[in-house]
């Protein structure tokens, strides 16, 4: 005689986390896939990302503090005491980028100090001056004009743009002028030279 028994199949769910991003924050907003009646789910951050959901539970949920890179998150939904779950990628493509501190010099030609970035590239945005190698955080740079001179050392890594400025300050003063030479034949004289530009100083030696 056989006995007799019953097996009961319950659904599995099946969650979707949603697609991969690139951002260029530390924020974002994830959209898994709406619940179905029933159904219950909660978000967990792995590979020990600091990254926080709020609220864990909801398929739509605010993230912050992304580490620079890749975060990834699970979002996992239980459906009469199945679970499965779907994990989804966050890219945070912003990047930590030095040009290095500002400094001023008395001459016209100089050299950047940033930390090295490969794919970084250098942009004069004021003053003047000719940046020799643009994708080289140490290059020189030519005929600095007078004054202040901005530089900006910056990456586009997958559409995000993160740079920093320098400001360079090129106080050698401008060329003066002793005036022409001449001849007298008494003792006294008087020199005319050029006058010296605000904030500069002249010495007669």
């Amino acid at each position: 005689k056989s006995n007799d028994f019953s097996i009961t199949v319950r659904p599995l769910p099946d969650p979707y986390a949603g697609a991969d991003q690139h951002n260029c924050s530390a924020s974002t907003t994830l959209n898994a896939l709406a619940l179905n009646s029933g159904e219950t789910g909660f978000w967990t951050t792995i590979e020990n990302s600091p990254a926080v959901c709020i609220p864990s539970d909801n398929p739509v949920t605010q993230i912050s503090n992304l580490r620079m890179g890749l975060n990834k998150f699970t979002w996992t939904v239980t459906l009469n005491g199945c679970s499965l779950a779907d994990t989804i990628t966050v890219y945070n493509d912003k990047m930590v980028v030095n040009a290095g501190d500002d400094f001023a010099t008395c001459e016209k030609d100089t050299s950047f100090n940033a930390i090295p970035l490969q794919g970084a590239s250098w942009i004069n945005v004021s003053g003047g001056g000719t940046i020799v190698d643009p994708n080289h955080y140490r290059s020189r740079v030519l005929n600095l004009s007078q004054g202040e001179s901005k530089f900006v050392w910056m990456i586009n890594k997958s559409g995000c743009v993160s740079g920093d400025t320098i400001t360079i300050s090129n106080d050698r003063p401008e060329v003066c002028e002793a005036g022409p030479d001449f001849t007298t034949v008494i003792m006294d004289a008087q020199l005319n030279a050029s006058e010296p530009e605000d904030g500069s100083i002249g010495k007669w030696s």
